[in-house]
């Protein structure tokens, strides 16, 4: 197991990011990643957002888009609920963890890329078949695990994600790191 967690959401895009760049540094393989729920308010199908809310979901991949552009987005009209794909991964992670963080990271460029909705239920178990891991559709054990993870990060104090923590030195990047900043983390 790993001193360093990474505290996730599959639907955010700054998490999306430090995702991609623990792959792109070859870090990915350091972290034991968490998933969190930091929206579970979103509705499932994923709707699409208008007005103001449109809005500011435009606003923020634009901003993540200029902040970190080694890692392409394509636009959202919408966020799923992350509920579903987070209790998958989890019980994922349980049976085969280097397959779950191959299907965690498939999940989140279906979202971040192809503008996917990972809230389907079709959509996760078809993916987890790919995977070899349609047993762990519907598995009771993903949501236990997902609200030990929830628990976790909520004890912590933060309520914020990207969250790297490297539990032996209490130290930790919340946020969007830069490149140099995850490598001197985790590396």
């Amino acid at each position: 197991m790993s001193n360093i967690v990474f505290y996730s959401d599959v639907n955010c895009p700054n998490c999306f990011v430090i995702e991609e760049r623990l792959v792109a540094l070859g870090l990915a393989d350091r972290v034991e990643w968490r998933g969190v729920e930091h929206a579970p308010e979103l509705p499932i199908p994923l709707e699409i957002f208008i007005g103001e809310i449109g809005d500011a979901l435009a606003r923020e991949l634009r901003e993540v888009t200029a902040t970190a552009p080694d890692v392409p987005l394509t636009r959202q009209l919408g966020k799923p609920n992350s509920g579903p794909a987070l209790n998958l991964v989890a019980a994922a992670v349980t049976r085969d963890r280097g397959a779950a963080n191959a299907l965690r990271l498939d999940l989140q460029r279906r979202l971040w890329r192809g503008g996917e909705d990972i809230s389907d239920p079709e959509l996760l178990a078809g993916v987890a078949q790919q995977y070899g891991l349609a047993e762990a559709v519907g598995d009771p054990a993903g949501p236990l695990v997902k609200a030990d993870w929830q628990r976790e990060w909520t004890e912590l104090g933060f309520t914020a994600v990207p969250l790297l923590l490297d539990t032996e030195r209490r130290t930790f990047l919340l946020g969007l790191g830069r490149p140099d900043e995850i490598s001197a983390l985790v590396g």
